[in-house]
């Protein structure tokens, strides 16, 4: 019981994060208003790493588990959050 509560928990906050990392980087601060951004929130945050878990199994023959699935979100989290400072060199204002 403990282990799928605690999958549960870290995979919706790891969909709601990723959802708005990769907000931030399509749609600036004040482009759209909140209502806007919490309905791209888990849009973004299921469609995106769905499509490179996707991409990942039949390119690269890599079998999905729960380990590739948990460092995919990292990973989006990652780039999507580095991107802003290190490449367009702007503040990441949350």
């Amino acid at each position: 019981m403990g282990l799928e509560f605690f999958q549960i928990v870290f995979g919706i906050t790891l969909v709601i994060i990723s959802g708005y990392a990769l907000s931030l980087v399509i749609f600036k601060k004040g482009d759209i208003d909140f209502v806007e951004r919490v309905v791209f929130i888990p849009i973004l945050g299921l469609l995106v790493p769905s499509l490179i878990l996707l991409f990942i199994n039949l390119a690269m023959r890599i079998r999905i588990d729960p380990l590739v699935t948990y460092l995919t979100f990292i990973l989006i989290i990652g780039v999507s959050l580095g991107y802003p400072v290190l490449i367009k060199k702007e503040k990441l204002y949350f």
